[in-house]
């Protein structure tokens, strides 16, 4: 925030940000880049056997040794709704608290 900006006007501000994001949709083309980089990612980990071990050993300790695989195939599924929706709920106005501080003067 900048001097002189009140905390109040900075989370009007932001807010605002966040209602317009919210209130346009989500390009095709953004939501399959994000798809790329996912699969790209899963790409990359799949190739290095020492990621690929840890994360078998870690989903096998909490009890599904398939959970990354059925986790990469929900990313795919996804749509811009989707996205749109959990946005929405995430960025909720009545699920936010604000904490407020303050300069003391010395």
């Amino acid at each position: 925030m900048e001097d002189g900006v009140s905390a109040e006007e900075a989370e009007q501000a932001l807010d605002a940000c966040l209602t317009d994001f919210l209130a346009q949709p989500i390009a095709p083309e953004y939501l399959q880049k994000i798809k790329n980089q996912a699969e790209a990612m899963q790409t990359y980990e799949e190739i290095q056997l020492i990621n690929r071990a840890m994360r078998l050993a870690m989903n096998t300790f909490m009890g599904d040794p398939e959970f990354s695989q059925r986790e990469y195939e929900r990313k795919m599924e996804l749509t811009a709704e989707d996205v749109a929706r959990y946005g929405r709920d995430l960025l909720a106005q009545d699920a936010s608290v604000s904490i407020y501080y303050k300069k003391q003067n010395a």
